[in-house]
This record gives C-alpha cells, structure tokens and sequence, in this order.
C-alpha cells in the first residue's frame, strides 16, 4: 500500500489552471485522461455510468491530480464549495499492492462512492508497451472524517475479469 495521490476537485478549466498557480505547476507536464465508469454511491445505490476528467502531473514526487465530473452523481456533490464555484481538496489516494485485499476499516468509517473504470483515453492505456496498457481500476472513497476523504486504488490488469 502506498499513499502517493492528492486531488483536488476543479468545476472548470478557470479554477484547474488557479490550481495549477497556485502549486507553481502551470508550466509542468500533465497527462490528461477522460475516464468513462461505473459508480454507485451507498448505501445500496445501483451502479450508475459517470464520467470524469482528469489531469495528473508528478512534478512533485507524488501523483498530484485535479478532477472535474462531467456526467453522473459523485460524492463530491455534497461538498458545498461546488456550490459556491469554489475548487477544494477532493481526497488523498492510495494505490493497493498487487494483490492486495481491501484494508479493513471500523465502522466509524463511511464508504461514500465505489467506482470501475471502464476506458481511459489517455494514451499510455492505448500503448503496447506501456505499463498501463488495458489497465483499468477499481476505486473505492471513504470519508474518515467530516470532509476527510480517502481513496483506496486497485489497478485491475488486462487478464483481470474484474
């Protein structure tokens, strides 16, 4: 398990790009990636499509991402800085070994959203030989505490029925 992803949420272009200032990142690479998903949001919605867009720069020796939904719920919408045009720090992300199961969590935790990604458009999941070729993920959100956000990451290889 390793904690290596902050995200702040962007309802626009204008508020990505004040992020982006803001963490002297306007000049750094990005990739971008829109991301077509199944979400459910508990406690026992249906699966959903959503759709999300993504940048992501590691300039900063971390995955450093700024997401903006474009279709579907997401837990997000409760957070009342979306209402104000506002951008905010959306969670902190953990990728999951290989393998790994689920961490388990007591039952002050709150799961908010679970996601599968269905297809990315960046272009290193369209490469051969990149390392994320085919991938896919699973996400799942939790909230720890009164607007304290973390999300576990399962990548979810070619071969993977997931």
């Amino acid at each position: 398990m390793k904690l290596n992803q902050i995200c702040f949420y962007a309802p626009t272009e204008f508020h990505s790009d004040k992020i982006k200032i803001l963490f002297g990142l306007q000049g750094a690479p990005w990739i971008y990636d829109t991301v077509e998903m199944l979400s459910r949001l508990p406690p026992g919605e249906a699966w959903h499509e959503s759709i999300a867009e993504l940048q992501f720069c590691e300039t900063l020796g971390m995955q450093f991402e700024i997401m903006r939904f474009t279709k579907g719920m997401h837990w997000n919408l409760n957070n009342k800085a979306i209402d104000n045009g506002a951008f905010f720090l959306a969670h902190i992300g953990i990728h999951l070994d290989d393998g790994a199961d689920w961490p388990y969590l007591d039952a002050r935790v709150r799961l908010v959203q679970e996601s599968k990604t269905i297809s990315h458009t960046a272009e290193a999941f369209h490469e051969k030989t990149s390392p994320q070729y085919g991938r896919r993920y699973w996400y799942k959100i939790y909230e720890f505490a009164p607007g304290v956000y973390i999300k576990y990451i399962r990548r979810i290889n070619r071969a993977s029925n997931l």
